[in-house]
């Protein structure tokens, strides 16, 4: 089984903040401030394995390496955390961006599986909405015509090889009789 990406959004009052992470987190809301928490404990656990430029760019975006079991079920996050969770998402991507990821490791935390997780997910009491039906304009039919003539059939490769045979065939009587008649050709 893999590990699930899903993370809630936790606000920290001001004075619950230690003074070495005050610069570090997400975002500041008045007199709190916001952690982006996984769900999974192994999530956290494969975060923490990763090398350290990953593990900064995810703290620098406020993500934590605690976790919060919330009873929301799979891809569904709470709708009032909406912004804050964009937030730490926008921060994500630009350290991502400014920095990159390349030969860094990863380990057991699939950065796929986890953007793949931050596309599929929706808040709470939303549903996703189907795609509006098309409907196609009304054709008339076209008025009935005189049938079509129907092609011939195709000559199969049996008829064919019939018919290479039978003037094979003939070629060599032809030459025969030549050849009895004394003529050369």
């Amino acid at each position: 089984m893999g590990l699930e990406y899903d993370f809630d959004i936790v606000t920290i009052a001001q004075d619950e903040v230690e003074p070495a992470q005050a610069d570090t987190e997400a975002s500041q809301n008045g007199k709190t401030r916001a952690r982006a928490l996984f769900r999974d404990f192994q999530t956290a656990e494969a975060l923490r394995d990763t090398s350290p430029k990953i593990r900064k760019m995810f703290v620098d975006a406020g993500f934590d390496f605690e976790t919060r079991n919330s009873s929301l079920p799979s891809g569904i996050y709470r709708a009032e955390d909406e912004d804050l969770r964009n937030l730490v998402i926008q921060r994500l991507f630009a350290n991502i961006k400014a920095t990159g990821l390349a030969g860094e490791y990863c380990g057991e935390f699939d950065l796929w599986a986890f953007l793949n997780g931050i596309k599929t997910a929706r808040p709470q009491g939303k549903r996703r909405r189907k795609p509006p039906i098309q409907l196609l304009p009304y054709i008339q039919p076209e008025p009935e015509s005189a049938p079509q003539p129907v092609p011939p059939k195709r000559r199969t490769l049996p008829w064919r090889v019939g018919i290479a045979l039978g003037l094979a065939v003939l070629l060599i009587i032809l030459l025969r009789f030549l050849a009895a008649a004394g003529a050369t050709p």
